[in-house]
């Protein structure tokens, strides 16, 4: 048996080829099975020690990127070999087949079993118990959601974690955004307020973008990443057709050029997974997968340690073969995975011991991350091919084309269109008169710093909810209708919020140039509404007249302005009582969301046109006919107005 069989002290076997190396392998052998034993004799040794490092190394930092940290592990890169870059990794869509809250809580396993929570209680500690392992996190909704619920021994474990590598971020916005049905500053809003949290907790920033899941990739997106200085893109849905030449080519990696006038500071370098972003056939160790686990024991039954990695590596070469360096990434996890990170890791652990064992003079193994791919690849000083264009459509095999997201769930598109113009003029307002307030004080103190916390505040919900609503299941409308509603609640909730702030510094500007100590009650009247629905718009009598408030929080510009009126006998003047232009249309129309719904209306709008300067507020008087011309002394004489006054959205404009 010696002859055929080399056996190990802990039960591994392999089958002896050459005479040469099994003297190695069984020294290696000896030494993976010393450490196991004393594992098994103090089984909280390894926790004890790996904690005791971390929280050791889990002092105040300086600001850094992750280029700073030494996130490759013992092995190094081997330019001789192929090197394979086990990722650990979850997918955590925030919101899809259930509601994010759902998803995060671990509610409703009945219609998906998730839990986020679960899984980073388990990672975090999983990875203390094993300073070699790695994991790849991404969205910083759920992340920052379960931080804050954390105690200040975890807190200071994870910054360990972190600062020596082990826990990465990879892109870190709030969401994973959708690349199609989306506006360049929403993708702003959404990567700046991930990026915000983690420079704010941890001081770093990402350097990789990793947009596993969206349904097509576009080259606006990959400018816009190479733009806020991302090093490289990793994504995996493209179309059959095109994922087979590039096999076969061996182009699955090339530099992205888009076709912007910013040239080459505008390419990425790019990685297009092989198949999927999920484990290789056969090889989900999370608790919710059937596979078979690594076992390594040839006392007990079944014992396949051997076979398993002999497996594994001709896949991993399999793959390599799509791919222009030595280097290969096989990302271990999927959709909600390592919720018992145990599990997991254990197998891997397992996995690439074995690897090691039978197949290192071929390859090297190890746990990864996509920043360390990213560097081995530099290290190759491979010369990529070029692309300029899109990645889409999307089809995923013959007339299977992921196309009518385009269009589907057009209300919740329009609204969160809508809203994330309210929310760029609403904060380009804010920041305007917090300058002003500063300027008064003569710095960011007093009622300046407190208004810019306020600010923050107001604005925290509608920032939240419009990021969300930038996912990949929320814009695009993929997500079951209750998830929809969900989404569409958020952002009400969040509008209201904002809406109210806006009014207040409206009234505080209006103050401000009236010289008045009194405030006007705003009102923003949806357009979608009729003029019956506005109260505002319902006060406009023979004795009394509308203030229109418009700003403009954008470039120089024509608009056409529209407001809600009563009916058509009304004008429009200048706050210095010039009368203009406008015209007055209306329609019978349903009245939304009453008692009644049949109930008809007459719905009025009034159109005006005027030229704005950029972040100008413009006011304008509307009265009904019948008043005379000199009524808006009020506006140029009084002190203390009286009169109702109206807000309205249109376009860019508030």
């Amino acid at each position: 048996r010696r002859k055929q069989k080399t056996i190990n002290q802990a039960g591994r076997q392999t089958i002896v080829k050459k005479e040469t190396n099994k003297e190695e392998k069984t020294i290696k052998l000896k030494k993976v099975v010393r450490t196991y034993k004393k594992m098994a004799r103090s089984p909280m040794l390894l926790t004890v020690v790996a904690l005791a490092t971390v929280l050791l190394g889990a002092q105040a930092m300086n600001f850094h990127s992750w280029g700073e940290f030494s996130t490759s592990n013992s092995t190094g890169y081997d330019k001789e070999k192929l090197n394979i870059h086990m990722l650990s990794h979850t997918h955590d869509d925030m919101g899809w087949l259930k509601t994010v809250d759902q998803y995060f809580y671990g509610d409703k396993n009945d219609i998906q079993h998730a839990g986020v929570q679960y899984i980073l209680d388990t990672v975090v500690r999983a990875l203390a118990d094993n300073p070699q392992r790695r994991f790849v996190y991404v969205e910083m909704g759920f992340f920052k959601r379960w931080w804050d619920e954390q105690d200040d021994v975890i807190r200071s474990l994870v910054r360990g974690l972190i600062k020596n590598g082990q826990l990465e971020f990879a892109n870190a916005g709030w969401t994973m955004n959708d690349e199609s049905d989306i506006y360049y500053e929403d993708i702003i809003t959404n990567m700046s307020l991930g990026h915000e949290f983690l420079l704010k907790e941890f001081g770093i920033r990402p350097r990789v973008a990793w947009h596993i899941d969206p349904f097509g990739h576009q080259a606006s997106q990959a400018a816009i990443f190479a733009q806020m200085g991302f090093d490289a893109f990793f994504f995996s849905r493209i179309d059959y057709q095109d994922r087979a030449k590039r096999i076969a080519d061996k182009t699955m990696e090339m530099v992205w050029r888009p076709e912007t006038p910013f040239g080459k500071d505008a390419e990425i370098f790019t990685s297009v997974m092989y198949d999927n972003y999920c484990t290789p056939p056969g090889f989900c160790f999370d608790q919710g997968c059937d596979d078979t686990p690594m076992k390594t024991d040839h006392r007990l039954e079944g014992f396949n340690a051997d076979q398993r990695a002999a497996d594994f590596v001709k896949i991993a070469k399999e793959r390599a073969e799509a791919y222009p360096t030595n280097n290969v990434m096989i990302t271990m996890g999927c959709d909600f995975q390592f919720e018992n990170a145990f599990e997991n890791f254990k197998n891997i652990d397992k996995l690439i011991d074995y690897v090691r064992l039978l197949y290192g003079d071929e390859v090297n193994i190890f746990y990864s991350t996509p920043q360390t791919y990213v560097d081995y690849i530099k290290k190759s000083q491979y010369k990529f091919t070029v692309k300029t264009d899109d990645f889409e459509p999307y089809a995923d095999r013959v007339d299977a084309y992921w196309s009518g997201y385009y269009t589907s769930r057009v209300a919740q598109k329009g609204y969160i269109s809508d809203l994330s113009k309210f929310y760029a003029g609403a904060h380009t307002l804010a920041t305007i008169s917090l300058l002003n307030r500063a300027v008064q004080e003569g710095g960011f103190k007093g009622k300046s710093l407190s208004s810019f916390d306020s600010i923050l505040t107001s604005y925290r919900d509608l920032f939240e909810a419009l990021s969300l609503n930038t996912h990949h299941d929320a814009v695009s409308g993929t997500e079951k209708q209750h998830v929809c509603d969900d989404y569409m609640k958020r952002l009400y909730r969040g509008e209201v919020v904002a809406d109210e702030f806006v009014k207040r510094l409206l009234a505080e500007r209006h103050i401000t140039l009236a010289g008045s100590e009194s405030h006007p009650e705003f009102q923003r009247c949806n357009l979608n509404r009729t003029s019956t629905e506005c109260d505002v718009v319902n006060s406009l009598t023979s004795s009394n007249s509308l203030l229109l408030t418009v700003f403009n929080p954008s470039r120089d510009s024509t608009h056409v302005v529209r407001a809600k009126v009563p009916n058509k006998d009304v004008n429009v003047f200048d706050v210095k009582g010039v009368k203009l232009d406008a015209d007055v249309i209306c329609e019978q129309t349903q009245v939304i969301d009453t008692i009644k719904p049949d109930d008809v209306v007459t719905d009025c709008n009034l159109y005006l046109v005027d030229t704005f300067s950029p972040h100008e507020i413009k006011n304008y008087v509307i009265k009904t006919i019948s008043q005379e011309s000199n009524y808006f002394d009020w506006w140029l004489k009084q002190t203390n107005p009286t009169t109702k006054t109206t807000t309205t959205t249109d376009d860019d404009t508030i």
